[in-house]
């Protein structure tokens, strides 16, 4: 088992391809949650538990290669003798030493220390990757769930800004028939509560999705953009989901 079969970058092209456009005017799941993926704390550190626990077990395998240290050194030395009033017995002498050493150590056999060792990383290794799939998965759950809550909340914007149009009408048709006395005052009233009763839904519904937006860029790492249009999911489309 090599480790490097173990190491899952976070940006890789076989992984997640972390998007960089910012200030984007729609997006779709798909980017959503590798955005989310890219930018979320609890991820990130999941993750680098998982690639630490990897580069142990590259660590551990070093620890038995053969050790090699080389150790060199040199020395040079001169010295000039004088003799006054015999200059022809002065002299010069001058030397030069060097030294090499190499010592090579490779452990053989620890009596089966390193097996087990080696297993227990492994082990270690599984669970972390387990730990981080599951908290992968937790996080994709709970960007589909907002995602899919906004589409619903903006479905049932669109429709009750129709039942909101045909109010206003109403209440104009009521208006017009109250001036000419063909509706009396309580009907008239009864449809001008019902249309404020409908504004007001409008603006709980308005309210609720800028809070589910503004919950779901500060996931993508995007705080301040919450102008932005999520795509509709195709159910048949398997793309929208891979």
């Amino acid at each position: 088992l090599n480790a490097e079969n173990y190491t899952v970058p976070l940006s890789n092209k076989d992984d997640i391809e972390c998007p960089i456009e910012s200030n984007f005017k729609t997006i779709n799941l798909k980017n959503v949650i590798k955005r989310t993926l890219c930018n979320s704390p609890k991820f990130k550190k999941t993750w680098l538990e998982y690639n630490i626990k990897v580069s142990q077990l590259k660590i551990l395998d070093s620890d038995y290669l053969p050790l090699v240290s080389v150790n060199s050194n040199y020395n040079f030395g001169k010295t000039n003798n004088d003799v006054k009033g015999a200059s022809f017995l002065s002299y010069d002498t001058s030397s030069q030493n060097y030294g090499l050493a190499i010592q090579a150590n490779w452990l053989i056999y620890d009596f089966g220390y390193k097996k087990l060792i080696k297993s227990q990383a492994k082990d270690l290794i599984k669970l972390s990757l387990a730990q981080k799939d599951v908290a992968m998965q937790n996080l994709i759950l709970v960007v589909i769930e907002k995602y899919l809550t906004i589409l619903k909340l903006e479905s049932n914007l669109n429709n009750l800004k129709i039942i909101e149009e045909n109010s206003n009408k109403l209440y104009l048709i009521s208006e017009e028939k109250y001036n000419l006395g063909l509706l009396n005052k309580f009907d008239k009233l009864t449809l001008y509560n019902n249309n404020l009763k409908i504004k007001s839904q409008r603006q709980s519904l308005e309210n609720e999705i800028f809070s589910q937006k503004k919950s779901l860029s500060v996931l993508m790492g995007d705080d301040y953009n919450i102008n932005y249009f999520l795509d509709d999911i195709d159910f048949h489309k398997e793309n929208d989901f891979n």
